[in-house]
C-alpha cells in the first residue's frame, strides 16, 4: 500500500488541486513540540559552524555568513537556518522577516539549501520548511516549493510526528495546488500507518493525533485505535493531554459515540479534575465552553458532558484562589448556558461586588450581563438583593450604554425578573430600528423573547407597552405557537377522560398576551360539571369562548 501511494502521487495532485482546503489548526505552531529526531550527520565541527554559533543576534549571524553563504554544506546550511530562527523567537535579537526575506545573504542561503535539499533527510528537509515558514519565506517561491515537492516524493516515509507537523503548518502556508494535495493526502497517510506506526507509550502524540483525527476525515477504526491507545493509560494523563483530549471529544466534528469513547471521556475528566490547580483559568474556561456546547448540541445522546462535579471543582477553583470578580463572572457566563449555579462561587462574586461597587458599575459588559444572568437562576431572597439591585442600576451599562446590538430584549426580562424596572431600556427594544436590526438575525428567537418581555411588563409594571409594541410582532407570534390539533400528549387524554370525554376540552387556546393554553375546560357555576363545546374546540382565543352563566377553569 506505501508503494502504491508514492507510485500514484501525480495523479492525486492532479486530480484534487480543486480540492477546498482542509479545517486549519486553531493550535499555535509556536506552541507544539516539533523537535523531531536530530540528522544522523556526524561531521566535526567546522570553523563555519563556529563562527554561526558565536552570532548573538540575527544580523551578526547574516553578516557572519556574508561571504560563505553560497558554498555552505548541507550540515552548515541547516545550522545556519537553525540559529536564525532562534535568533528570531527572541525579541531582543531578531530583525524584522522583511529585513530577511529581502537579505541578500538570506537568499544565498536559500540557494544553497536548494542545492543541498536532495541529499538531506526528510527530517531535515521539514524542520527547514518549518523554519523558513517562520521567517516568513512565501510558500510560493522557489525554495518552498522545492522543499514541498521532496516530502511529496517521500510521502511514504513521513512519520506520525512529521504528520501532526505538516496538519498543523500546511494551513499557515499560502494555499497553492501541492500544498492542498498534501493536506488530502495526510489523512489517507494516517490511516494506512495508524497499525504499524503508532506509538503506544507516547501520550502527547496519541492526543495531537486524536486532535488531527477530528479535524480530518478518516475513519471510525482510525479513530478508535487512538482512542484505545489512550484507554490504555487510564488517568494517568497530565492536565495538557487530559485538555487536548476534552477538546477533541467535545469537538462537533467528532462522530464515534461508543462506550470506549465514554471510558475516555471519563478518565480524561478524573485526571483534569485531579490536577486542576496546575491548569491556567483561561484554558479551562474554554474547556467547559467546549463542554457545554457539545452537551447542549444534543443532552439526551451527550449527557457525559455534563459532569456537574467538574463544573464545581472549576468553580471552586476561582473561589480558593481568589481569581476576582471578572474571571469568576466569566467562567459564570458559560454555566449561564445551562442554568448551573454554584453558590460559593456565586457569592464570592457578590462579595467581590459588595467590596468593590465599581467592579459592576465600570465592569465590561460582558461581565455584568453574566452576573445579571446568574442571579436570575439563583433566586435569591429579596434582602440579599436590594444592595445588588442599587449598584446594577448606577452601572454604566445600563446608564450609558445605548448600543443597539445588545440582546436588551433578553435582558429586560432578566431584570424584571430581579424586580429593576428600566423604561429607558424597554423605549430601545421597541424601536424601530432595534427591532429592524434584530429581525434580521434570528426572526423566531427575537419575536418569541420580546413577547416574553410584553407579558412581564403587561403584567408587572404600569409601563404603556400596548402603545410600544406593533400589532404584527403580536401576529407573528400567534402563528409561531406550535398549535397542531393532531398533537395529542398523555396529558389531553388524562383530561379528557377525567371531564367526560373530547367535546368537553378546548385545546390549544390562546390569549391576548399570546399565551398557549394546552387545555381549557368550562364549569358552570352553580353545579360546577363540565360544560359540553358548542362549535371549534380546537385554536381558540380564550376571550371567545362562550360562557353564559358559567366560569373558565
Amino acid at each position: 500500500m506505501l508503494l502504491r501511494i508514492g507510485c500514484r502521487w501525480s495523479p492525486i495532485v492532479n486530480g484534487l488541486r480543486k480540492s477546498q482546503i482542509l479545517q486549519q489548526s486553531a493550535r499555535s505552531m509556536l506552541c507544539m513540540d516539533t523537535r523531531i529526531a536530530p540528522s544522523n550527520i556526524t561531521k566535526d565541527e567546522s570553523d563555519v559552524t563556529t563562527i554561526i554559533k558565536s552570532a548573538s543576534t540575527s544580523s551578526e549571524l547574516l553578516q557572519a555568513i556574508k561571504n560563505d553563504a553560497n558554498r555552505l554544506s548541507a550540515e552548515d546550511t541547516l545550522t545556519a537556518l537553525t540559529a536564525l530562527f532562534e535568533h528570531q523567537k527572541n525579541a531582543s535579537t531578531s530583525i524584522s522577516r522583511e529585513n530577511i526575506v529581502s537579505d541578500r545573504t538570506f537568499e544565498k542561503l536559500c540557494r544553497s539549501l536548494k542545492r543541498n535539499s536532495p541529499k538531506m533527510e526528510l527530517n531535515d528537509v521539514i524542520n527547514a520548511l518549518k523554519i523558513l515558514s517562520y521567517i516568513g519565506t512565501g510558500s510560493k517561491s522557489e525554495i518552498m516549493l522545492s522543499l514541498l515537492h521532496l516530502i511529496k516524493n517521500q510521502i511514504n516515509d513521513v512519520s506520525l510526528a512529521h504528520l501532526i507537523f505538516l496538519s498543523k503548518m500546511l494551513p499557515r502556508l499560502d494555499r497553492t495546488p501541492l500544498v492542498e494535495a498534501l493536506q488530502i493526502a495526510l489523512p489517507l497517510l494516517l490511516q494506512i500507518q495508524i497499525g504499524t506506526k503508532i506509538d503506544y507509550e507516547n501520550v502527547s502524540e496519541l492526543t495531537e493525533l486524536l486532535h488531527f483525527a477530528c479535524e480530518h476525515r478518516v475513519s471510525d477504526q482510525c479513530v478508535m485505535n487512538i482512542v484505545n491507545s489512550l484507554i490504555l493509560h487510564g488517568e494517568d494523563l497530565s492536565v495538557e493531554q487530559s485538555r487536548s483530549i476534552l477538546w477533541s471529544l467535545s469537538d462537533r466534528s467528532f462522530r464515534v459515540n461508543n462506550a470506549n469513547c465514554e471510558k475516555l471521556l471519563e478518565n480524561a475528566m478524573r485526571a483534569m479534575k485531579r490536577n486542576i490547580n496546575r491548569e491556567d483559568h483561561k484554558e479551562l474556561n474554554t474547556t467547559v465552553d467546549r463542554l457545554i456546547f457539545k452537551y447542549l448540541d444534543d443532552p439526551s445522546k451527550n449527557v457525559k458532558f455534563y459532569d456537574e462535579f467538574l463544573f464545581n471543582t472549576c468553580s471552586d477553583l476561582v473561589v480558593e484562589n481568589d481569581l476576582g470578580f471578572e474571571n469568576a463572572t466569566c467562567l459564570q457566563k458559560e454555566f449561564n448556558k445551562i442554568g448551573f449555579i454554584n453558590f460559593k462561587m456565586l457569592n464570592y462574586i457578590i462579595k467581590e461586588v459588595y467590596k468593590y461597587p465599581d467592579l459592576l458599575i465600570e465592569g465590561h459588559q460582558t461581565n455584568v450581563i453574566a452576573f445579571i444572568t446568574s442571579l436570575t437562576y439563583a433566586n435569591l431572597k429579596s434582602d440579599d438583593l436590594q444592595k445588588i439591585k442599587s449598584i446594577i442600576l448606577k452601572s454604566n451599562f445600563l446608564t450609558k450604554n445605548h448600543s443597539l446590538k445588545l440582546q436588551w430584549h433578553r435582558i429586560s426580562t432578566e431584570l424584571l425578573s430581579l424586580g429593576i424596572e428600566c423604561p429607558r431600556i424597554w423605549d430601545i427594544v421597541f424601536s424601530s430600528h432595534f427591532m429592524k436590526l434584530h429581525l434580521q438575525k434570528n426572526k423566531q428567537k427575537f419575536v418569541l423573547r420580546t413577547v416574553q418581555l410584553y407579558q412581564a411588563l403587561k403584567v408587572l409594571t404600569d409601563y404603556n407597552v400596548d402603545d410600544k409594541i406593533s400589532e404584527n410582532l403580536l401576529a407573528d407570534v400567534l402563528k409561531m405557537l406550535p398549535t397542531d390539533s393532531k398533537s395529542i400528549t398523555p396529558l389531553h387524554k388524562c383530561v379528557e377522560a377525567a371531564f367526560g370525554g373530547e367535546s368537553f376540552v378546548y385545546r390549544n387556546v390562546t390569549t391576548e398576551l399570546c399565551h398557549l393554553l394546552d387545555n381549557v375546560i368550562v364549569f358552570d357555576k352553580s353545579t360546577l360539571e363540565p360544560i359540553p363545546i358548542e362549535g371549534d374546540r380546537f385554536n381558540v382565543r380564550y376571550n371567545d369562548i362562550p360562557l353564559g352563566s358559567a366560569t373558565k377553569q
